[in-house]
């Protein structure tokens, strides 16, 4: 059981604070009790949650100054401990050598997107996650239109990072014309403001991009549209994985739900959450959503996996 409080800044498209909370509730198998400071939507969004589950939360992205409180009854036991597992089937069928597949790449950068069995290349998108953290990632639009129905295929390398995502159906949304979905995967070595130490900071992200290739953060809460079953298949490099490794990995499932002339931003629970330590230095990882029906539209889906580099960083 963990008690939380924070002045976590929402950053949409790529995270906000209940979100965090929920995927790492979910990643651990923990109660969490989170509250933020509440300035605005900034810095909104606070829950109490069970092994990923929310029983009590809340979260406004308009309120300048939202005061809430929230309770809930939490059980003693949270649930299974999460410790590295047996590899999952879909990961026995080879072994991958990242330094490998990187030459191997149909990119100069060892990138690639395919649609259809068809490689089609991938694009390189500013990420701004903050003003002051923005760096290149590789990302491909989604498949609209006729062929989104039909589903798709991407597959997305940066470094050591390999991420294999699988669309069944996707419907855009109309709400915001000139913002592009894309898939995007990062593995960088960053700097938050304030910090002392660098941050591995690794991820694979369904998103709205804002300006595409730019991908800045948006207030308008632009939701990617309604997806169908969606999958996450990704495989990343670790030093000595250790059972550490599983609470540094947080699922993100955010959603639009219509409610009535407002949409409400919600965190979602995902339906599968799958994290295996494939050999001694690879961890895998598998996650899938909860299809969109009704009034729920989606707004991001993925992971992020932070780990402190210790001795790496300066004040920023």
């Amino acid at each position: 059981h963990f008690a939380f409080s924070s002045a976590w800044v929402n950053n949409p498209p790529f995270g906000f604070a209940t979100q965090i909370q929920q995927g790492w509730s979910e990643a651990t198998q923990a109660v969490l009790l989170a509250a933020n400071i509440g300035e605005g939507p900034f810095r909104s969004g606070s829950g109490i949650y069970a092994s990923g589950s929310a029983l009590a939360s809340t979260f406004d992205a308009h309120a300048l100054n939202p005061i809430r409180l929230v309770s809930a009854t939490v059980p003693k036991d949270a649930g299974r401990k999460v410790a590295p597992s047996p590899l999952p089937s879909w990961r026995r069928q080879r072994s991958w050598n990242p330094s490998e597949e990187r030459a191997a790449g149909s990119g100069a950068d060892g990138n690639d997107f395919s649609h259809g069995g068809e490689s089609l290349g991938s694009d390189l998108c500013t990420v701004e996650l903050l003003p002051s953290v923005v760096f290149q990632a590789p990302c491909a639009p989604l498949a609209m239109g006729a062929k989104a129905k039909d589903g798709a295929n991407y597959t997305l390398i940066d470094g050591d990072l390999r991420c294999e995502i699988s669309l069944s159906h996707f419907e855009l949304s109309t709400s915001e014309v000139g913002h592009v979905p894309v898939a995007v995967a990062f593995s960088k070595v960053i700097h938050f403001p304030a910090t002392v130490d660098a941050v591995s900071y690794k991820g694979c992200i369904l998103l709205r991009c804002s300006d595409f290739p730019e991908c800045a953060v948006d207030f308008h809460w632009s939701d990617l549209g309604k997806l169908g079953s969606a999958t996450i298949q990704s495989s990343w490099s670790t030093s000595g994985g250790t059972s550490e490794t599983p609470r540094r990995v947080i699922p993100l499932f955010g959603g639009l739900e219509e409610a009535g002339p407002t949409s409400q931003v919600v965190a979602r629970k995902v339906s599968e959450f799958r994290l295996a330590q494939a050999s001694a230095n690879i961890t895998s990882l598998r996650t899938s959503n909860v299809p969109d029906t009704g009034r729920m539209s989606t707004l991001n889906f993925g992971f992020i996996t932070v780990n402190v580099e210790a001795g790496r960083g300066t004040v920023h």
